[in-house]
């Protein structure tokens, strides 16, 4: 049986090998019109495998470039090194404000025009005038003309009775001669009094009569409306007329009261008036002479402000002089004539190594072994069938007895949650796998027990869910 340490021994070998022949065939030497890339060995890393070492070379024309940049850099570098001593003498020098135009902080306001906060007053204003007391009512308790009837009903009456009375004395004769030619014509037709034909003819009748005469009240009332209507608004007419001229004679009196209203009013505005032109041109001379202040107060401030910027400004001026040296030296030292773009190269693919199946090549060896040792307890239970067949259920149990395995490892576990491990027998050195028979007792008639030995029914083991 191989040993699986010394297969996974070679098999480690072989993949070196392997991963180094694949190195050698990638590292393919590369020129191109701007340089060229070699590949060399030299010693060996601590694994055995070879050291590789790269070497990138430029082309003449590249590296001449190349060597012309790095010769300007260094003139550059040398001239501004040379003006260190200037840049030494310009910062020994302290920085002052001596010369420069003072800072202003305010304005002097005592120069200024002086301020004028109040007005001298015009004079009082009117605010009322001597009027005489309109007049605010109308007296119409003593005009007989208002003492006119309101009541017009027998009016009304009258006229209704007037259109019914001619309604009437046209319907009368009308339905009396239609219900002679109504009896007549049943009488002649042999339709007696009182039958249902009669009676229906008769009811026709009372119903158009009834509906005829209905009308002719309805009208008569509406007439008697009509006329009460007017009689009211002839009334209305007489008492506005009355009132109309009642109203005149007062209004008229009013007027001429507001006449003289009027030209009171307009003396007191013209008062006023002149009161409020005085009081504006007052006004606008304390206006232009503040605003003349004012005028002063920002020229003034202008000229502050200008004189302040000026100080900036020199203060600029000052400071870019200090810093010009340093500017010239950081400007020389940042020049290059510029850069050489390195050479680029296809890359170079990985070499992998593939990993030992170590864990593969113990379980072949394992399985060998099992397979050898399932023959081997094959032979021996056919050997003791007699002996098995008197245990019953314990027929097919294998030893599985804690007590009698050595460097029990555990790998796994089954479907329903069951240990598994990797052992050998006490005094063997062969690997063996399975579960522990003290781990599985609950497992119904999965251990037996022969001798004091437990002893384990795998098919049981296997086929068990929780």
């Amino acid at each position: 049986m191989p040993d699986p340490n010394v297969v996974s021994a070679a098999q480690t070998k072989s993949n070196i090998d392997t991963a180094t022949a694949e190195a050698f065939l990638n590292r393919v030497d590369q020129t191109t019109p701007w340089g060229a890339s070699t590949w060399t060995t030299g010693g060996t890393n601590p694994d055995g495998t070879p050291r590789f070492a790269q070497n990138v070379s430029l082309a003449p024309a590249e590296q001449a470039q190349l060597d012309r940049q790095r010769g300007l850099d260094a003139s550059l570098t040398d001239f501004a090194s040379s003006q260190v001593g200037r840049l030494q003498d310009t910062m020994g020098k302290p920085f002052t404000f001596q010369g420069l135009p003072a800072q202003v902080a305010g304005v002097d306001r005592s120069s200024l025009p002086p301020l004028n906060p109040t007005i001298a007053p015009a004079g009082a204003q009117t605010s009322g005038y001597k009027r005489k007391e309109p007049v605010w009512g109308l007296d119409l308790t003593d005009t007989e003309s208002f003492n006119l009837p309101t009541d017009f009903s027998a009016d009304r009456q009258r006229v209704e009775d007037a259109i019914y009375g001619r309604a009437t004395s046209r319907l009368d004769p009308q339905f009396g001669n239609r219900l002679n030619d109504i009896e007549s014509r049943l009488t002649a037709m042999g339709i007696p009094r009182g039958s249902e034909a009669w009676n229906r003819e008769m009811s026709a009748y009372e119903r158009d009569k009834n509906d005829a005469y209905d009308m002719a009240r309805t009208s008569a009332i509406t007439g008697g409306g009509a006329e009460q209507s007017r009689l009211f608004e002839d009334l209305l007419r007489s008492r506005q007329q009355v009132y109309g001229e009642e109203l005149g004679g007062k209004t008229f009196a009013n007027e001429a009261i507001s006449d003289y209203g009027q030209r009171e009013l307009a003396a007191s505005t013209l008062a006023n008036q002149a009161q409020t032109q005085k009081f504006g041109q007052e006004l606008a001379r304390t206006s232009m002479a503040n605003e003349a202040r004012a005028q002063a107060s920002q020229e003034a401030l202008a000229n502050a402000k200008l004189q302040n910027q000026a100080r900036q400004q020199a203060i600029i001026e000052q400071a870019f002089e200090r810093n010009l040296p340093i500017n010239e030296i950081a400007a020389l030292l940042g020049t290059t004539s510029g850069g050489v773009a390195p050479p680029t190269f296809a890359g170079v693919s990985a070499t992998g190594v593939a990993p030992t199946d170590t864990a593969g090549n113990t379980w072949s060896a394992f399985n060998a072994q099992q397979a050898q040792y399932n023959k081997q307890l094959a032979a021996q239970q056919a050997s003791m069938g007699g002996i098995f067949g008197m245990l019953g259920t314990g027929a097919g149990a294998l030893l599985s007895d804690r007590r009698m395995k050595a460097n029990i490892q555990r790998i796994g576990e089954t479907i329903a949650g069951i240990p598994t491990y990797v052992f050998n027998y006490v005094g063997s050195r062969i690997k063996q796998f399975g579960v522990i028979a003290q781990e599985v007792m609950y497992v119904p008639e999965a251990v037996v027990n022969i001798d004091g030995i437990l002893h384990v029914n795998y098919d049981k083991v296997w086929s068990y869910v929780r």
